[in-house]
């Protein structure tokens, strides 16, 4: 009996999507250059991958926005990503789901990785019941691919954290100027060790839509040593707030805010 089929990935180019989101939607892609552009009909601000420019939609006149983009899609064309019709063109049924996900989302998350041996950014959207991966090189080579899991466990496997024990740390409280000062020339606490240690940092970004037309948006952070616990970190003005954490699905279900599942275990 044959498996469910996986469907294709999408290998495009940043001046591609920005086209194909021009010609679906009027606007740019969801971080198809940088700063980037909008996520259209959520109202979710820009979101672009780091080191890239302006695509050549962006950088055309607006009058010849529309022409520059057809000529884009010629490419996409030939790859069987787009198909002629009578009104012009249209996204193939095999990559529909990819394009409604990405570009209608309900929920966007950003999240970058960076250790010693790589970095990593990795757009995340929620949309019509489907997950969709967003990555990209620093050429402008991008690749919209399905998630097989859902939007929480696709961040959490992405992520990729380690699994610290906190070893009774407990939160902690610093001015910046106290932290760099326990940083550079002790005493170090828990947290102090983990900055001046640090071997894993990452950020995570939600954009959410709101039913008004706005957005809601705000960055977490994590970080680790070699050894000891993973810390979650807020800076408020002069203040570094930093506290342990044991458990990264719950800690991702309460910034993401997702619904704890009807079977799991309450305690």
């Amino acid at each position: 009996m044959n498996g469910p089929v996986t469907p294709p990935a999408l290998l495009a180019t940043a001046d591609e999507l920005d086209a194909l989101a021009y010609g679906l939607a009027g606007a740019g892609f969801p971080g198809a250059g940088f700063p980037g552009a909008g996520f259209p009909g959520a109202g979710f601000p820009g979101a672009g991958f780091p080191g890239l420019g302006p695509t050549l939609v962006a950088a055309a006149a607006p009058e010849q926005r529309a022409a520059v983009a057809r000529r884009l899609t010629g490419g996409l064309r030939m790859r069987g990503i787009v198909q002629s019709c009578a009104g012009g063109w249209q996204v193939a049924p095999a990559y529909r789901e990819l394009l409604d996900a990405t570009l209608d989302p309900d929920l966007v998350v950003g999240v970058r990785v960076r250790t010693p041996a790589a970095s990593t950014m990795t757009l995340v959207s929620r949309g019509r019941g489907a997950v969709v991966l967003h990555e990209a090189t620093t050429d402008g080579d991008h690749r919209l691919r399905h998630s097989p899991t859902d939007l929480l466990t696709t961040v959490r496997d992405l992520l990729a954290a380690p699994a610290h024990p906190p070893h009774g740390a407990g939160a902690e409280r610093l001015t910046r100027t106290e932290l760099r000062r326990r940083v550079e020339h002790g005493p170090a606490t828990p947290f102090t060790h983990a900055v001046a240690g640090c071997r894993y940092a990452a950020r995570v970004t939600p954009f959410g839509g709101a039913a008004d037309g706005t957005y809601h948006a705000a960055s977490a952070v994590l970080l680790a040593a070699e050894s000891g616990p993973l810390w979650t970190v807020e800076v408020h003005d002069d203040t570094v707030a930093a506290e342990p954490v044991d458990d990264v699905t719950a800690w991702l279900r309460q910034l993401l805010l997702e619904p704890v599942p009807a079977r799991a275990n309450r305690g």
